[in-house]
């Protein structure tokens, strides 16, 4: 029994196998928090526009005395935008999942906590 192997068939095999350890070594190596840490900050920035635009457009809501119906759907629309600005973060957050037990919903990230109010963090 004869076998018939050509050098560019073997060539080809160790250029899969150094791809495929590269590839696991890169695999394990990589490291998701920074991109994570940097999705936080943007969701809360986020929040904070929502809330900011929100009210803005509460004080040109057309039943509240304001006749400037415009500027309501204008301001209101904004708010939107940024609210599912807000979802699309969080739906990209949890597809990163950093190895780490992360909450799932954006009021955990963007609620103001107790501990935030003693030390005065909350006007930041």
């Amino acid at each position: 029994m004869q076998v018939n192997v050509s050098i560019h068939e073997i060539i080809s095999w160790i250029v899969a196998a150094v791809s495929l350890a590269l590839f696991i070594y890169e695999r394990r190596k990589n490291n998701l928090t920074p991109f994570y840490m940097y999705l936080q900050g943007l969701l809360k920035a986020c929040h904070a526009k929502s809330v900011f635009y929100y009210q803005l457009a509460k004080s040109f809501d057309p039943q509240g005395g304001s006749a400037d119906k415009d500027q309501f759907f204008k301001w209101q629309a904004v708010s939107w935008d940024f609210e599912t600005m807000k979802q699309t973060v969080m739906g990209i957050m949890k597809a990163i999942q950093p190895g780490k037990d992360v909450p799932f919903s954006d009021r955990d990230y963007t609620r103001i906590k107790e501990e935030d109010l003693k030390n005065g963090q909350a006007e930041k």
